[in-house]
């Protein structure tokens, strides 16, 4: 864990032998806004996570996923604060919410 940020910069797995198999790492940025041309300007900088990596350190091979990216404009990506812009308001998170949202119909 990054002791100024709080963030978890990466993570190692383990296999069932307790040899290290795959290292998952958070490629953060901070930053005004998640992509140069498109998204929320927030008025301070925020933590983006722009791209992860998954390293299989057994098979020597290596995944990157990249969001927001220019290969996908206009794709919203990871926003802060974003819950009355989709309509989800306070009440969502409340026991009575969650406990009828849990309600299953036969």
């Amino acid at each position: 864990m990054d002791k100024e940020s709080y963030f978890i910069a990466y993570s190692d797995i383990l296999d069932r032998n307790g040899q290290l198999w795959k290292v998952w790492i958070n490629q953060f940025g901070f930053k005004k806004r998640a992509a140069p041309t498109y998204g929320d300007v927030y008025p301070d900088e925020m933590p983006f996570n722009p791209s992860i990596t998954m390293v299989d350190m057994q098979l020597s091979h290596a995944t990157k996923a990249a969001l927001p990216s220019s290969k996908y404009p206009g794709q919203a990506g990871w926003y802060f604060d974003q819950g009355a812009k989709s309509g989800t308001s306070e009440d969502f998170f409340t026991v009575a919410s969650i406990a009828k949202a849990s309600v299953r119909s036969v």
